[in-house]
């Protein structure tokens, strides 16, 4: 199955959103540059502080993402 890391932060980013700890959670951009990989959260607010996710897996992407917010 070849993971789709954009789609993977599309439907966390509506899972988040339906609770009360992330509901200014506008959406999570996944960006993929020549030697690295972040999810960056966009709340109503700002911009939040990017997260690393490079040779992350999709499943481990949710793990770190979560994390993060949490922390």
């Amino acid at each position: 199955m070849n993971e789709d890391k954009q789609i993977t932060c599309d439907a966390l980013t509506i899972a988040l959103a339906t609770t009360r700890q992330f509901d200014d959670l506008l959406r999570l951009e996944y960006v993929k540059g020549e030697d690295f990989e972040v999810v960056i959260p966009h709340f109503r607010g700002g911009r939040g502080r990017s997260i690393n996710v490079q040779l992350d897996s999709c499943w481990a992407l949710i793990k770190d993402v979560v994390n993060h917010l949490e922390g």
